[in-house]
């Protein structure tokens, strides 16, 4: 049997993210024909994309969407078009072709999405790494496969939830069959899990949803022969370790390191902090296995904000590592707060804003962002009920939306914050024009 994998066409030319789901895939489907496409690192992403199925002439074809839309209120980007661009070249190219969606933005999506788009023939819901073989090898009789959505005289089904993948069973991502090298010089392209899953209670993260509200956790030593296999076999040059929160829980993060350095990798990454676990000792642990980019993200600038988040974390903490990150020289940071969490009052703002020029000028060129964004309601998460015990949404309000001015209406604002919205509107333009004259250098 052929099958084709795709991740979903973005609709727009950012930097490429490496398909390290459908990596995952690729791998545990050995025993078929398999082909990976990311038509966002080609040329002609949706014409390429048709020559490639016209030439493969798959039976199945199974198509990642990552995600829904952007976070950014400054520039609210909606993926669904590509997503249904996508959808509409795999149909004519392949009219006979069975096609399955999944990917974490399917998953929050999935019966809506399977509703809107009549083209799929089949879902996967949440992890399919024991999903998609089981399907496979079941085709077409897909009636006990658990973890899908099916059409059944005309319904949409599903099928049931199935167990999460435990992590040990998992063969390294396929890198022969989906390559590395189009992503292995770009900062935060190239992904390596240590673990899955999140014990954190963050008020507007879908994480706990996706890969559950517990930690599961690869091998360290696992996790240190694909380090360097990565770099020693593929060249990579860096890469982001891609867990929600790489430094909790801590013991298991610093058996990571120790691995990499016991192993003497030599190559550059990027993790998520949690300043609450930040110290001197882990911090130059870290240094030495190799991060060039600590990326902090505590979200509010108050204890009351941070509560109201559900965060672990409370102000000290942030100007504590704030302190602590002036010390090391060779690291870069980056940060990303909220413009209006919940909890935040006017006062809140102003030290927020005064803190991020703090920052700039404390860090200069080893800063690599400092991004202040807003809240997307999402479905299955706690601001949502959030947003509706305010009034600011109902319980049937539509959460899958299909453009930028819907996609503005889901970002949280708190009640009776007009002065704090008014403030937010002025700083949002005078952002946009300095992002206009002076765009961002990357890395």
């Amino acid at each position: 049997m052929r099958i084709l994998l795709i991740q979903a066409y973005l609709g727009r030319r950012e930097k490429p993210i490496y398909p390290l789901g459908l990596a995952y895939l690729s791998a545990m489907l050995k025993d078929y024909e398999i082909q990976v496409i990311d038509p966002n690192i080609l040329n002609d992403p949706l014409g390429d994309l048709r020559k490639v199925i016209i030439a493969f002439q798959p039976e199945i074809i199974g198509i990642s969407l990552r995600n829904m839309d952007t976070t950014q209120i400054r520039d609210p980007f909606v993926y669904l078009s590509g997503f249904s661009a996508t959808l509409e070249v795999v149909k004519q190219s392949a009219p006979q072709a069975f096609i399955i969606a999944g990917g974490s933005g399917f998953s929050m999506f999935a019966r809506e999405l399977m509703n809107r788009f009549p083209q799929i023939d089949c879902g996967t819901y949440l992890e399919g790494e024991y999903t998609l073989p089981e399907l496979a090898a079941k085709f077409p009789d897909l009636e006990d496969v658990k973890g899908v959505f099916i059409r059944r005289d005309g319904e949409t089904v599903f099928n049931g939830v199935r167990e999460f993948p435990v992590l040990d069973e998992l063969p390294f991502p396929d890198w022969e069959n989906v390559p590395v090298e189009p992503y292995k010089h770009l900062l935060d392209a190239v992904g390596v899990q240590t673990k899955r899953g999140c014990g954190l209670k963050c008020a507007y993260c879908s994480y706990p949803f996706l890969n559950g509200d517990y930690y599961r956790y690869r091998p360290p030593e696992s996790v240190g022969e694909e380090v360097e296999r990565l770099v020693k076999d593929y060249g990579v040059e860096r890469f982001i370790f891609v867990d929600s929160v790489f430094n909790i829980p801590r013991k298991h993060a610093e058996l990571v390191l120790r691995e990499i350095i016991m192993r003497k990798i030599e190559v550059k990454w990027t993790g998520w902090y949690n300043e609450r676990a930040m110290d001197r000792g882990f911090t130059e642990l870290a240094l030495e296995a190799g991060c060039e980019l600590f990326s902090f993200s505590p979200d509010g600038f108050s204890d009351a904000a941070l509560k109201a988040l559900g965060k672990n974390l409370r102000k000290d903490d942030i100007l504590r590592v704030f302190e602590m990150m002036k010390d090391y020289p060779q690291a870069i940071v980056s940060y990303n707060f909220f413009l209006n969490p919940p909890g935040q009052t006017l006062s809140d703002l102003l030290k927020l804003l005064w803190f991020s020029v703090k920052v700039r000028l404390a860090f200069r060129g080893r800063l690599c962002g400092f991004l202040l964004g807003s809240i997307r309601i999402e479905p299955d998460t706690a601001i949502f009920k959030r947003a509706v015990e305010e009034g600011f949404i109902s319980e049937d309000t539509p959460m899958l939306v299909s453009n930028r001015d819907e996609l503005l209406k889901l970002f949280y604002k708190p009640p009776k914050s007009g002065s704090l919205n008014l403030l937010l509107k002025l700083y949002i333009a005078l952002r946009n024009i300095r992002h206009t004259l002076m765009p961002p250098k990357e890395l």
